[in-house]
């Protein structure tokens, strides 16, 4: 990068007037080529067939992103790290995730709790989060393979 183009990346990055104007200059800009601009990007997707893959890889990091921010307020690196602290495996039945892990937290507090499998997340759901239910499925299942009647 020339030395012109990082004074002028500073001067925008520090300078709000400027930040206003350059914005402003390239909107009006956008506008004024709007036809040119989305002949160039209809020309791109035409010739260009990787592209869409290319798209598609991208908007599902940048969606996966965007997803942990705002539902968990976790960055990507929180969410690594959790998985790696859990050795790659669901925090409840252990198995190693076969499919992207869901983030297991608290309907109440927002407090990310894990990471499960997609079955043991479906099954804290139907259960409501609520310890009491999972304790009295737990029993059901354990006195039906003792055998006693329920």
């Amino acid at each position: 990068m020339s030395s012109y183009l990082k004074r002028r990346k500073q001067r925008y990055a520090e300078d709000a007037d400027f930040r206003a104007k350059t914005r402003d200059y390239n909107r009006a800009w956008h506008e004024a080529h709007r036809e040119r601009v989305n002949e160039a990007r209809r020309r791109q997707w035409r010739d260009d067939p990787a592209r869409r893959l290319k798209q598609r890889t991208y908007r599902r990091k940048s969606q996966r992103k965007d997803q942990l921010k705002y539902y968990y307020g976790m960055s990507v690196a929180d969410y690594e790290a959790l998985l790696a602290k859990q050795n790659g495996a669901c925090a409840i039945c252990k198995q190693t995730f076969a499919q992207t892990p869901c983030v297991d937290h608290s309907h109440i507090t927002g407090e990310v709790r894990g990471l499960l499998c997609r079955s043991c997340n479906l099954g804290l759901g139907h259960f409501k989060d609520d310890p009491r239910l999972t304790r009295a499925a737990t029993a059901h299942l354990e006195a039906a393979l003792a055998g006693e009647e329920l």
